[in-house]
């Protein structure tokens, strides 16, 4: 991911205790080493050595203002340390935990390596035992060169086929959700359809199976320090709202955000605990655009060259964009403008203009691509990077028309061969990720990272994860009556939208392989 360090350490020792070094090699988000260090210890055991690697990792990147750190031991006893920090020699205590003082500040990971996997700063670590006294690099050592080169060419084989989450299927699972109606009080009443009534509950019971790897249960702890010290932003229409919450729900979970007033948001959410932002921006065609009123003019007013302000003057703030747009294009009359002239509308016929009726296609394609290309033309100016994310279209499950009683009354999912990706669903997610893939080529030279979260299959498979009548509580308590109005566009919470964050998590986690492919 973009801004992050990450440190390998490794500690050698010839005895228990014995003659002892440490070593560390830090890589930037593309996997090129930036540096790397090793230490004569003297005499000392093994678990000082490991301990002393880490301590001048973090004490390094500390001293260099780094605010995204990663470090990787294959001492499973140092990682659980930060956990534990008894487990440190008391020689090394304050400093340990003065380094566990430094990471509050950062975005921290630690992790275990298997030895395997760590060679080259091994290698680095014995190498520090035939030293004297602390060596540091800018280039790498010829003793390891050969290693590191090998060492980055395997994890760029290993990840050159990042897992494929849109193919897959829905798979029973009795474990259920992470949260439910009201243990998160942060559900929009319309969604929460248990707690409106809803009698059936096996739609909680399935998850999303990929077919050639495996998709993580949503873990809060580990997301929250991903995002630590970063304002992750969504924008678009009433459906990044409901994954938004979806979110807030699922870290809820471990650490209750605070509800902050904030001009031009419709929402604001900060998690204290990891000084970390989620925001909601209301802007359904993402450009500039007026929508109809019931005193106004009864058709959209959209301008497909301007960006929507509301949320684009807030961009110097934001770290990682998530778009999400589409069905406020599709049904209703709109009017397209490009500068001050008018190019066609859509649905108009009925207000006898004389406009050509040029459908959605060609202005959903217009509208992202200016939305794209704004964020990059103005975070390059500012001169810090930005990830974006440009979530694919959630298909409707009505039966029947949306406005004239249409419902969603299907109570499991689609199988594969039952349900496949045609028509205007296939031609809108193709708009999307074209242009997502078009803008990301540009993107990529000015370290920017843009990719799709494509979640259009597995939607379509799910037409029982729609609250239905139960957008209202207990519909059906005084009989049935003659008009229910159903919601078969946004999604249960607790409900299948929590897989596309299972599924941004692990993008999240991954991202910065990302960034070593498209050097």
């Amino acid at each position: 991911m973009f801004g992050w360090y990450k440190c390998n350490t490794d500690g050698a020792s010839l005895g228990n205790p014995g003659i002892a070094a440490c070593s560390g090699i830090f890589r930037n988000h593309r996997g090129e080493m930036v540096s790397c260090f090793s230490k004569h210890l003297g005499l000392a055991n093994a678990l000082f050595a490991e301990a002393m690697g880490v301590i001048l990792a973090i004490e390094h990147a500390y001293a260099q203002n780094w605010s995204h750190l990663w470090i990787e031991s294959d001492s499973k006893l140092v990682s659980l340390a930060f956990k534990s920090p008894n487990i440190i020699p008391w020689k090394l205590k304050n400093r340990w935990m003065n380094c566990i003082y430094m990471t509050r500040n950062m975005s921290f990971i630690i992790s275990h390596i298997y030895r395997e996997g760590n060679h080259c700063a091994d290698k680095l670590a014995n190498l520090g035992l035939s030293l004297q006294g602390f060596t540091w690099w800018t280039s790498a050592p010829v003793e390891i060169r050969e290693d590191l080169t090998r060492n980055r060419l395997e994890k760029e084989k290993l990840y050159e086929k990042p897992c494929d989450y849109t193919n897959g299927k829905w798979i029973y699972d009795k474990k259920g959700p992470l949260y439910n109606g009201t243990t998160c009080s942060n559900i929009k009443k319309s969604q929460n359809c248990i707690v409106n009534g809803r009698p059936d509950s096996n739609y909680l019971n399935w998850r999303w199976k990929p077919s050639e790897c495996h998709l993580p249960i949503f873990d809060p702890n580990t997301f929250l320090k991903l995002i630590k010290n970063m304002n992750i932003v969504f924008i678009g229409d009433s459906l990044a709202n409901n994954q938004m919450e979806s979110l807030i729900c699922l870290l809820s979970t471990i650490s209750k955000p605070k509800l902050v007033p904030h001009i031009g948001t419709d929402s604001k959410w900060y998690f204290p605990s990891h000084n970390a932002n989620l925001s909601l921006y209301w802007s359904p065609f993402l450009v500039k655009g007026d929508q109809r009123k019931k005193e106004g003019p009864p058709y959209n007013k959209i301008y497909l060259d301007h960006v929507n302000e509301m949320w684009a003057k807030d961009i110097d703030q934001m770290d990682l964009i998530v778009l999400s747009f589409g069905h406020w294009l599709l049904d209703i009359p709109s009017i397209y403008y490009e500068g001050d002239s008018i190019i066609g509308c859509l649905k108009c016929h009925d207000f006898k203009f004389n406009y050509k009726d040029i459908g959605f296609y060609d202005p959903m394609r217009k509208a992202l691509r200016t939305t794209l290309n704004t964020i990059i033309e103005r975070k390059v100016g500012k001169g810090n990077g930005i990830d974006v994310i440009v979530r694919t279209f959630s298909p409707t499950h009505f039966e029947g028309d949306w406005d004239k009683g249409g419902t969603c009354s299907k109570r499991e999912p689609y199988r594969n061969e039952e349900k496949k990706i045609e028509g205007m669903d296939a031609k809108i997610r193709s708009i999307e990720i074209e242009e997502l893939e078009n803008a990301k080529e540009k993107a990529k030279k000015f370290g920017l990272n843009f990719e799709v979260l494509d979640v259009t299959k597995l939607a379509l498979l799910r037409p029982d994860g729609h609250p239905g009548a139960y957008m209202n509580p207990f519909p059906f308590a005084n009989g049935v009556p003659k008009n229910v109005q159903n919601d078969c566009v946004h999604w249960c919470l607790p409900g299948p939208i929590d897989t596309w964050n299972e599924i941004f998590s692990e993008m999240m986690k991954k991202g910065k392989y990302h960034a070593q492919r498209e050097k």
